[in-house]
């Protein structure tokens, strides 16, 4: 499927249960990818949680995602998630829609991504 990204990194909450600080780095690899060496990424974001109900949540967020190879542009990303979890376990699935805008061109992308998270505090 064309191009996928795997993010990883720690998340600090700021406001418990409401707002975090998600510091990941994330790289690009598949099919539309020609060098995974160059898609290495610091991706910054801001989340906030709104609980539904016992464990479903929903995350919307931005980030800034700020290249780590040469002559890359930074990009801007809006998203929406959810996070979907048990009682019985502390992991949560998190599926979300995201929009990417490059600041300095007009038009944006589309991306949907699907997580999983641990909750230490369950």
């Amino acid at each position: 499927m064309g191009a996928n990204s795997f993010v990883f990194g720690p998340k600090f909450s700021v406001s418990p249960g409401q707002l975090a600080i998600f510091v990941p780095f994330d790289f690009w690899f598949g099919e539309d990818v020609r060098k995974t060496s160059e898609t290495w990424e610091f991706c910054p974001t801001l989340l906030l949680t709104s609980p539904i109900r016992e464990n479903f949540e929903i995350n919307p967020s931005a980030s800034a995602r700020i290249p780590l190879y040469e002559d890359g542009e930074t990009l801007l990303a809006f998203n929406l998630g959810m996070g979907i979890g048990s009682t019985s376990s502390p992991f949560y699935l998190r599926p979300s829609l995201g929009l990417i805008v490059n600041p300095g061109e007009s038009g944006f992308g589309w991306s949907l991504g699907l997580g999983l998270s641990f909750r230490s505090d369950t």
